[in-house]
């Protein structure tokens, strides 16, 4: 498990894209709207949002 921070919203989707595996992912945001943005931008098998 990696814990990383962003700058932008942008910066973290495509760090989160820049991975040939993309399993899963996790979100930690007190903003569901951006949650959701962010949850279909990434290429991954599973979010997971807290």
């Amino acid at each position: 498990m990696a814990l990383m921070k962003f700058k932008t919203v942008d910066e973290a989707i495509q760090k989160a894209n820049c991975t040939k595996y993309g399993l899963a992912a996790g979100i930690v945001t007190k903003e569901l709207n951006l949650a959701n943005t962010v949850s279909r931008s990434i290429r991954a098998g599973a979010v997971w949002v807290n």
